[in-house]
């Protein structure tokens, strides 16, 4: 895993380097995730295109989080295609889904509400895993708000995919820990009303390891792992071979 600091955008790191069964690892420079990009200064959208040699970015954003920046910022440039794929049903407002997953879950992130929000997004976040298996589309960024939870969703199926082991997958789930600070930061100046004082919202907002884990040996349960959830929605084994080939390299 490789942390990157670039001027206006945060959690942003490389998913390359984590070990695989077959013994190799991910590719560095393959795929990224990060947190939302809409505010990335011109430098740092610069860096990202010149350094990271980004092609495309896959937004899990629902539309009503979509108000910061109508130009999707600077990041998004004539040779970077983005694809807007929102986990979260756009025929409700984001609100409610938020008040229905609080009411049955609590606020507080879980395996459990992963899963619910999963079960309900499949078919996007399959189609979003699609894209990743046409080598055209590398470097792939993905991202959501905060970058850590439908983000982190669709990273750890993608590295289970890929031969990652779960503590593994974990462990680099984990590292979004690290940016709660500037998450909290960005939410507070995009006028996100925000009641709690820092310190509780920290407390609510940090990710534990084994709610991954446990969301996976979840995906486990129903369909054996994450290559059988894909191919329950249609990804063939095709399509998933060249995932990991995209991923793992050769």
């Amino acid at each position: 895993m490789k942390n990157i600091e670039i001027d206006g955008i945060f959690n942003l790191r490389d998913i390359g380097g984590l070990p695989t069964s077959e013994g190799g690892w991910t590719q560095p420079g393959r795929l990224f995730r990060s947190g939302s990009p809409d505010r990335i200064t011109s430098e740092g959208a610069r860096r990202m295109h010149s350094e990271l040699g980004l092609r495309t970015v896959i937004d899990l954003r629902h539309p009503d989080e979509l108000s910061d920046s109508p130009t999707r910022g600077f990041l998004i440039a004539d040779h970077v295609t983005r694809h807007h794929i929102s986990p979260v049903s756009t025929e409700q407002r984001m609100a409610q889904y938020v008040d229905s997953m609080n009411m049955a879950y609590g606020r507080t992130m879980s395996s459990e509400r992963y899963f619910s929000g999963f079960r309900r997004g499949a078919k996007r976040y399959a189609q979003a895993a699609r894209l990743l298996s046409e080598s055209k589309n590398y470097p792939v960024l993905i991202h959501c708000t905060a970058g850590k939870d439908r983000t982190g969703i669709l990273t750890s199926l993608l590295l289970e995919v890929a031969g990652g082991a779960r503590d593994d997958i974990a462990s680099e789930y984990a590292a979004s820990n690290a940016s709660i600070d500037r998450l909290i930061a960005y939410l507070r100046v995009s006028g996100r009303d925000l009641s709690e004082p820092d310190e509780k919202l920290r407390a609510r907002m940090e990710v534990k390891p084994e709610m991954i884990h446990d969301f996976l040996a979840l995906v486990g349960d129903a369909f054996g792992d994450a290559r059988g959830f894909f191919m329950a929605q249609g990804l063939s084994d095709v399509e998933l071979d060249a995932v990991c080939a995209g991923l793992v390299g050769p």
